[in-house]
């Protein structure tokens, strides 16, 4: 069972279900920001060390369901993000969308971060280790979290 916490923007955190003793660490006070060159900010803070990942969801169909921009679309985060961040406190996540998800417009309130939280030892189950640097090691939630797509060996 995943031990993770959730939380999104600056208004939502939830928890899954899993015993007091094994509570997961939580990500809360989370705020997505955009400045005029239209790098994107998130902060959040954590009560413990925790794996963190990120998504971006909008709904700019303005229907109530909020949807992943996917992975491929989330490149070249900088930050306290897809790795363990051993400290507690407030962190920053730094994003350059027009990089990464050129020409997207989203209207005002129609994208949210979501900041989880995954306990050291129950960490998602998606991995990249960078084979020149094996200590640059890189989480990801889900497959369609990765950064360049589904991969194409057969290993899967």
């Amino acid at each position: 069972m995943n031990r993770v916490a959730k939380a999104v923007g600056a208004c939502v955190m939830t928890l899954s279900s899993v015993p007091v003793f094994a509570q997961a660490p939580v990500a809360s006070d989370v705020t997505m920001t955009q400045d005029p060159s239209r790098k994107v900010t998130v902060t959040y803070s954590l009560d413990r060390p925790a794996v963190v990942t990120l998504d971006i969801e909008t709904n700019v169909t303005g229907s109530a369901e909020w949807v992943s921009i996917g992975g491929e679309n989330i490149r070249g985060l900088v930050g306290d993000v897809n790795k363990l961040v051993r400290t507690s406190g407030s962190h920053t996540i730094l994003w350059q969308p027009d990089q990464s998800w050129p020409n997207h417009r989203v209207p005002e309130n129609g994208a949210r971060a979501v900041v989880t939280a995954w306990a050291p030892d129950a960490p998602p189950d998606w991995m990249l280790i960078d084979l020149s640097s094996p200590s640059n090691v890189a989480y990801y939630a889900s497959v369609g979290q990765l950064p360049y797509g589904h991969p194409t060996n057969n290993f899967l």
